[in-house]
């Protein structure tokens, strides 16, 4: 699978994210030129060089149903995070990776054929304690919880 990180998190979780998960893809931003571009844009993009997800922080993307309906239509899954304050530097980083990879694992195994959004909790030994899926309305373009 193809995974575009989004500007808002660290490039230098893509090479940790690659060794991790070594027969999945990961790409910045600065490798597509979207540095800077809308979100409406990006999402676009990505349908176009077929990218499965997003890695993002940026909720607002799921609460602007123009975002979710581009996601939605370019076929993109949102996997999102919360971002975490008061923390920097190598705690920061340790933190979002343990996040990421510890997500990714059941998230992988529960893959829906059609644009979902998956959002990551720190923490949790357990798939459920590891991210909420939530399916896309397509009639009043905004989420709705579902059990995987």
């Amino acid at each position: 699978m193809r995974f575009f990180v989004d500007e808002n998190t660290s490039p230098r979780i893509v090479d940790t994210l690659g060794q991790i998960f070594m027969s999945h893809e990961f790409v910045t931003p600065e490798s597509l030129d979207l540095s800077g571009a809308s979100d409406v844009s990006v999402f676009e993009r990505l349908g176009e060089h077929r990218f499965d997800a997003i890695i993002t922080k940026d909720k607002n993307q799921l609460e602007n149903p123009d975002e979710l309906r581009s996601l939605y239509e370019n076929g993109i899954h949102w996997v999102g995070y919360k971002d975490i304050k008061g923390l920097g530097g190598v705690p920061l980083m340790a933190t979002v990776t343990a996040t990421l990879a510890g997500g990714l694992v059941p998230l992988l195994d529960n893959w829906a054929d059609r644009p979902r959004c998956y959002k990551f909790m720190h923490g949790g030994r357990e798939p459920g304690q590891r991210f909420r899926a939530f399916d896309v309305d397509t009639l009043r373009w905004r989420t709705k919880g579902v059990k995987v």
